[in-house]
């Protein structure tokens, strides 16, 4: 297979990985949530579910670190079609969320780490966001590079804002928030790799 092909086969790897780190936490917290009826959204942290009071907390956090595995392999794919340095940098980022994603199953809530893997996860894949956004729009593809950029940007600011002025109900609701935004960005990452194929 020539360089072109490779490209395009990376490409549509990009397209499937980000649809599988969409829906697979989603599926992990859905099943361990059918496991743990007690456990209430409004109430406590997602979390909560891989903690020692959970029953079969190893189902989250070995989701968590299946997920974390995939975001890896996501930045991998993205730093192996990255053009400019800048996105090369992006990529990086990306698989280094990854390992902290993959952190937070290892350290389950009740461990000393994890509100700091689990608040950095949001923290570096947010930022990752916002460099490849600038390296897509450097590249030409400036709707789908602002988007993503935005994203990353205005996550955690409205996060933030939310907190200070009303206060989020529960972390639960707040991790939901920060899951979808994350959905959103990988999305649109998805979109623009299909559409710099060639």
């Amino acid at each position: 297979m020539g360089g072109a092909g490779m490209a395009s086969l990376s490409c549509r790897l990009v397209a499937v990985l980000s649809a599988a780190v969409i829906v697979l936490p989603w599926l992990v917290i859905a099943f361990s949530w059918s496991l743990n009826p007690w456990f209430d959204p409004l109430r406590g942290a997602f979390s909560d579910l891989g903690s020692p009071r959970a029953h079969l907390p190893w189902v989250f956090n070995l989701g968590m670190i299946v997920s974390g595995l995939l975001v890896m392999l996501l930045g991998l794919t993205v730093y192996r079609v990255s053009v400019l340095r800048l996105e090369a940098a992006g990529a990086a980022l990306l698989s280094e969320a990854g390992v902290f994603l993959a952190l937070v199953g290892m350290f389950p809530e009740g461990t000393k780490p994890h509100s700091f893997v689990a608040a950095w996860f949001f923290l570096q894949l947010y930022t990752s966001y916002v460099v490849l956004g600038m390296a897509l729009y450097r590249r030409g593809l400036e709707k789908r590079g602002r988007a993503l950029a935005l994203i990353g940007v205005l996550a955690p600011l409205l996060a933030v804002l939310v907190e200070y002025t009303m206060g989020w109900p529960s972390i639960a609701v707040l991790e939901t928030y920060a899951v979808l935004a994350a959905d959103a960005g990988a999305a649109v990452l998805a979109a623009a790799y299909r559409c710099t194929v060639v």
